[in-house]
């Protein structure tokens, strides 16, 4: 599979992806509708605005699908990449807690019965 060129993005998509900075945008739709396509291009449009993005995946099966589109996508447009971070959304929060408090919580599963 190829990952979308920017010349490949649709009208709709191309609105998206000039959605004003300074607000923040969540994306919905479906499968297959192009919403990882969004995430990568519109970050690469805030990091080449000169913002920080930390760009969260839901797994690490996602996240090592997209990360090498992402740097190939950061590399063609010279971006920062400084001003990226990408990784799952539990790493993400799992570092900013660790930020702040010593003791880690324990997990718990609440998907056995209790009885």
């Amino acid at each position: 599979m190829s990952f979308p060129s920017f010349s490949d993005l649709s009208e709709e998509q191309l609105d998206v992806y000039g959605f004003d900075n300074n607000i923040p945008l969540l994306i919905k739709g479906g499968p297959g509708s192009g919403k990882t396509v969004m995430a990568l291009w519109r970050s690469n449009n805030l990091i080449q605005n000169s913002k920080k993005v930390s760009l969260l995946m839901y797994n690490n099966t996602l996240l090592e699908f997209t990360s090498p589109y992402m740097q190939n996508i950061i590399e063609e447009s010279e971006s920062d990449t400084n001003l990226l971070q990408i990784t799952t959304v539990d790493k993400f929060l799992i570092n900013k807690y660790s930020k702040y408090h010593i003791v880690f919580p324990k997990f718990l599963s609440l998907e056995k019965k209790l009885l």
